[in-house]
């Protein structure tokens, strides 16, 4: 999960004014989303965040 926060950040500071790298294309805040959502849906119960 902390990946996913700072990728988070990261998309939260991109703007206009910045240019993100070619690859990047298909990177938005409704894929990040679904990102987090496959995450939480695929956890056990074993992580560290669900254990505290």
């Amino acid at each position: 999960m902390t990946a996913l926060g700072k990728a988070d950040e990261a998309l939260a500071q991109d703007s206009v004014d910045t240019e993100s790298p070619s690859y990047l294309y298909w990177m938005d805040a409704g894929e990040l989303q679904v990102m987090e959502a496959r995450v939480y849906t695929s956890c056990t119960g074993r992580c560290a965040p669900c254990r505290s």
